[in-house]
C-alpha cells in the first residue's frame, strides 16, 4: 500500500498556479488537482521523486541516512582566514581586525595537513575569506597554486570562490582569478550610494560605494560574481535602485546572481522589524524582472549543514582550526581520532560537535520542512532546546515561488 510523503508541500507560486513540492527530492510538479496516490499513470515518477512510499517507509530514516551517506565526507572544505585585517569598517561587522595573514609556517603547515587530507579524499573546496583576503592576495595566490598540485597529484578535483569587499579587486586580479577557473568573488552592497556609504566605509571614514561597483561591474565582465545584499528595515525600501543601478551598467547580467541576506531574529523567525515576507517576494521579482538569477540554497539538503562533514575546516591566519565561525567554542584538532579532532568544548562539558551536527532536535522530528533547513544553524542551537529556524519557515509559498522561477532561468 502506498501512501503520500509528509514532505509534500503544496503552494501557490507567483504566477498564480499550484504546485506541490517534494523537500526529500526538491522535485516540484504542477498541482494535480486530485488526491496525488490517485494518478496510477505517474506513479513511478512519483516513487522516484519521492512523493509516494510504501506505507511501511520510515522517511526520516531515509534522511538520515542521506545526510551520513552523502560523499561530502569524501570532499574536503577549507575556509582560510587568508588575513585578518580590513580595509573597511562596516558598521555590523564582528571581526576583531587583527593585522596578520597566513604566511611562511602557517602557510607550509596548512599545506601540510591539505595534502594528508586529500589524498585519501575526491576533491577540494577552498573558500577564501577575512577579513579582507584581497589584502593577502600573493599569500592566496600561493595557497591556490599549492592546492592545485596537491589536487593534480591526486586526480582529484580543485575548486575554490571567495568573498571580498570588492575594493581591491582589480581588472588585473581579475584576469588572474579568471584563468584560475574561480568559481565566484561573493561582494556585497548594501543598498544605494548614501546608504551604503554610511554602513561599509573604509577605515579611514571614506566612501566605498563607487569603487565597489566599478569593480564589481569590470569583473561581471569575466568571472561569475554573487551580490551580496542584507536585507533590512532600514534599506529594504532603496534596494530595487541598487538593482536598476547594476543592472543599467552591467554588460554580461548573467554572471551576477543576488544574495539576499534576510535580517532576522534567529529565535523565532520573524523578519527585522518593518519588514515583511512580501517586501523580500517583491524584490525577489524585480530581481528577476531585471535579468538577475538569485543565490538560492538548494530546496533540499544533502547534510544538515556544509560544516558537519568530517574533513571540513576553518584555518585563521595562525593555523588555529576551527569547525566553522571563528570562536573558541568551535575550536578542534586535526588528528586521526574523529573523536577527537570533531569535539569541543561547549559550556563546561565536552560534546561531540559531529553528533549534534548530524542529530535533530525535538522540534524538527514532526516538521515538514526538516529536508529543506535541515533543522537550522547547529551552532547557534548548541545552547538552546530548539532549532534556529529559517525566515522563510512561514512564508513557504514565496520561497518556493523563487525557486521555481530561478530553475527556469
Amino acid at each position: 500500500m502506498l501512501r503520500a510523503s509528509k514532505y509534500n508541500i503544496e503552494f501557490s507560486a507567483f504566477d498564480g498556479k499550484k504546485y506541490i513540492c517534494n523537500g526529500l527530492s526538491g522535485t516540484i510538479i504542477r498541482d494535480p488537482g486530485k488526491d496525488i496516490l490517485s494518478l496510477t499513470e505517474d506513479i513511478e515518477f512519483l516513487k522516484l521523486h519521492n512523493f509516494v512510499y510504501e506505507a511501511s517507509t520510515n522517511e526520516l530514516d531515509i534522511l538520515d541516512r542521506r545526510n551520513s551517506t552523502s560523499g561530502y565526507d569524501d570532499i574536503v572544505e577549507i575556509t582560510l582566514m587568508v588575513h585578518e585585517n580590513c580595509n573597511f569598517r562596516c558598521k555590523y561587522c564582528y571581526q576583531d581586525f587583527k593585522n596578520r595573514k597566513i604566511s611562511g609556517v602557517v602557510s607550509d603547515d596548512i599545506v601540510s595537513r591539505v595534502t594528508e587530507l586529500v589524498a585519501s579524499k575526491g576533491g577540494l573546496v577552498a573558500h577564501f575569506y577575512g577579513g579582507e583576503p584581497l589584502l593577502a592576495w600573493d599569500s592566496m595566490l600561493s595557497l591556490i597554486e599549492e592546492f592545485q598540485d596537491i589536487c593534480r597529484s591526486n586526480s582529484a578535483d580543485f575548486r575554490f570562490f571567495l568573498t571580498s569587499n570588492g575594493s581591491l579587486l582589480t581588472q588585473e586580479r581579475v584576469e588572474v582569478l579568471s584563468n584560475l577557473d574561480v568559481q565566484h568573488v561573493k561582494i556585497t552592497l548594501d543598498g544605494t550610494r548614501d546608504f551604503h556609504n554610511a554602513n561599509r566605509p573604509m577605515a579611514s571614514g571614506a566612501s566605498t560605494f563607487d569603487v565597489v561597483l566599478d569593480n564589481l561591474i569590470a569583473a561581471s565582465n569575466l568571472i561569475p560574481i554573487v551580490l551580496r545584499i542584507n536585507v533590512g528595515d532600514e534599506n529594504v525600501g532603496s534596494i530595487t535602485t541598487l538593482l536598476d543601478e547594476v543592472a543599467d551598467r552591467a554588460c554580461n547580467i548573467q554572471n551576477i546572481s543576488i544574495d539576499y541576506n534576510i535580517v532576522y531574529n534567529r529565535t523565532d523567525s520573524s523578519l527585522s522589524n518593518g519588514v515583511t515576507y512580501k517586501d523580500i517576494s517583491e524584490l525577489q521579482k524585480h530581481a528577476f524582472g531585471r535579468g538577475f538569477r538569485l543565490r538560492l540554497p538548494p530546496i533540499t539538503r544533502a547534510r544538515n549543514c556544509k560544516f558537519n562533514s568530517k574533513n571540513s575546516f576553518l584555518f585563521d591566519a595562525t593555523g588555529t582550526t576551527y569547525l566553522c565561525d571563528k570562536s573558541a567554542k568551535t575550536q578542534i584538532e586535526i588528528t586521526n581520532d574523529e573523536a577527537v579532532s570533531r569535539s569541543a568544548v561547549v559550556g563546561t562539558k565536552k560534546d561531540s560537535l559531529v553528533k549534534h551536527f548530524r542529530s535533530h532536535r525535538k522540534d524538527c522530528l514532526t516538521c515538514n520542512l526538516l529536508p529543506m533547513c535541515g533543522g537550522g544553524c547547529r551552532i547557534l542551537s548548541l545552547d538552546k532546546d530548539s532549532p534556529a529556524c529559517p525566515p522563510w519557515k512561514n512564508h513557504i509559498a514565496e520561497y518556493l515561488s523563487a525557486h521555481l522561477i530561478n530553475a527556469e532561468r
